[in-house]
């Protein structure tokens, strides 16, 4: 390994210039469009999804109370990320600055770690509910389903890595 085993780089960039899609500049404004309305599409149907659950007192189930929390988790996800991807293609104003940049990442890889995490949870609530049915309410007590419900939120904050695992110490590769 040549140079310090870590990267001590004290520099950031101040911006990042983003480019779109190559040969499609003639398109942008009909992709904003469309995004736009992708967009609206997938925050109206997810906030009626977790309108009618929490007005629903039917819909009290295990299965429902993950299908909210994923809706939410969808619209944190859409809104990370298309609001900026329809500023570019609309007004044509491809920078982002780093904080910017850092935040938008952050929130759309949090997102798909709690997304990952309520995946998880619904497809053991669904081996339970069909392996052990006459079992299903005293296996998955509301006590188990709240933490459940936390464990992939925890996962976020107790647990900083990032995917390479090496706890942020980066090699320097010559």
């Amino acid at each position: 390994m040549l140079g310090p085993p870590y990267n001590h780089t004290v520099e950031t960039p101040a911006t990042f210039f983003l480019v779109g899609i190559p040969d499609l500049q003639s398109s942008h404004l009909w992709l904003a469009v469309s995004l736009s309305a992708m967009y609206t599409t997938a925050l109206v149907g997810n906030s009626i999804i977790m309108m009618v659950i929490c007005m629903d007192s039917t819909l009290r189930e295990p299965m429902f109370c993950f299908l909210c929390i994923l809706a939410a988790v969808d619209i944190v996800m859409a809104s990370s990320v298309v609001p900026k991807m329809v500023s570019i293609f609309s007004s044509g104003h491809s920078s982002i600055s780093f904080q910017a940049c850092f935040t938008q990442m952050y929130f759309v890889h949090a997102a798909t770690a709690v997304e990952t995490g309520l995946l998880l949870a619904m497809a053991f609530d669904r081996c339970v509910a069909i392996c052990k049915p006459l079992h299903y309410k005293s296996i998955l007590t509301p006590r188990v389903m709240l933490g459940m419900n936390y464990c992939p939120a925890w996962r976020l904050l107790l647990i900083p890595r990032d995917s390479s695992g090496n706890d942020g110490q980066m090699e320097e590769v010559g």
